[in-house]
């Protein structure tokens, strides 16, 4: 998928996501790359397989301050894995969501109103 087949705009959100696989015997911990109310980047050297099936847990913060844990189905539709140290970006997975309400999605796309879109990748890695 291109940037041009994006449903929703991707938000620079940095935050824990808590991913449960048929792989493992308990929930494992990753870095979130990006948010969107479709789907999310999980940063990880080691990748689950295209089409593996995951429960997604993330806890967002409201405009009042509080925070709200989402568990959400997903799906691994894209593995990115960076194979010299000139390709640039960051191994990890793409997740969309699957089986998302519309009343979740709200959820998520007012949590995440101020967050602003991630950088270029070049920019990123310049900083």
């Amino acid at each position: 998928m291109n940037a041009n087949e994006r449903f929703e705009i991707r938000k620079a959100f940095k935050g824990s996501v808590d991913l449960i696989a048929s792989l493992w015997d308990q929930s494992v911990t990753f870095i979130c790359e990006d948010l969107s109310p479709r789907g999310t980047f999980v940063r990880t050297s080691f990748p689950l397989s295209i089409g593996e099936t995951v429960v997604c847990s993330v806890r967002l913060e409201d405009d009042d301050g509080q925070s709200r844990d989402l568990d959400l189905f997903g799906k691994v539709v894209r593995v990115e894995m960076p194979r010299r140290q000139a390709d640039g970006g960051y191994a990890g997975m793409g997740i969309k969501f699957v089986g998302i309400t519309p009343v979740e999605r709200l959820r998520i796309r007012s949590c995440l109103r101020a967050t602003p879109p991630p950088l270029p990748l070049h920019i990123r890695e310049a900083a």
